[in-house]
């Protein structure tokens, strides 16, 4: 009975164990001051924070940038097909969900009356036609508003019953799947998308 009891007292002192008070500095059986491990916890919470705001900035940077309207015909190319000779475009992307790696890309190409049907090939069908969200509907994206029975969704896209085409001259991996609009009598959309 008394070795139970010698047993029972070493476990009940290693999980309780008995803390010395010297010079207001409570300290523990391992000898490390509690004011030490108090500041290692308070660093590492600062640490986190840090972290924490600079991703959440860095993350709305880049929306951002995606987003941002561009003109530049050559980066432009770096990302699709062109089927011809483009005059002028705009172009923006953005992230189809605030997670992953899925991505869309729209481009208003401006070519010769000639030359539309490189870029707009085979035969249309009259189907709906949806914007994604996070299009900006300024500059030249802007004559999208004023297309007859255009519908605003539930979220920022709009819908609209139009003449779409095929994108196969325009796919570029990982830009696989996409629609395409004659926009005006000069300029044709674009809309591409990864998955």
């Amino acid at each position: 009975m008394a070795i139970w009891n010698i047993g029972y007292r070493k476990h009940v002192d290693r999980e309780y164990p008995k803390t010395i008070v010297a010079n207001s500095q409570v300290t523990i059986p391992d000898g490390k001051p509690m004011v030490a491990r108090k500041g290692l916890v308070y660093a590492l919470l600062l640490l986190i924070w840090v972290i924490f705001v600079f991703g959440c900035n860095r993350n709305s940077t880049n929306e951002e940038q995606m987003s941002a309207m561009n003109s530049d015909l050559n980066e432009l190319k770096k990302l699709i097909h062109l089927p011809g000779d483009v005059k002028r475009c705009e172009w923006q992307t953005g992230s189809l969900a605030s997670h992953g790696g899925d991505w869309w890309l729209a481009a208003v190409l401006e070519v010769d009356i000639q030359d539309i049907p490189e870029f707009l090939q085979g035969t249309g069908s009259k189907e709906a036609f949806q914007t994604v969200p996070g299009l900006k509907l300024t500059s030249s994206f802007a004559a999208l508003k004023s297309f007859a029975g255009v519908e605003p969704t539930q979220r920022d896209p709009l819908m609209l019953i139009t003449e779409t085409y095929g994108v196969e001259p325009y796919l570029k991996s990982p830009l696989l799947n996409g629609r395409a609009i004659r926009l005006s009598t000069n300029q044709i959309l674009v809309l591409l998308w990864t998955n």
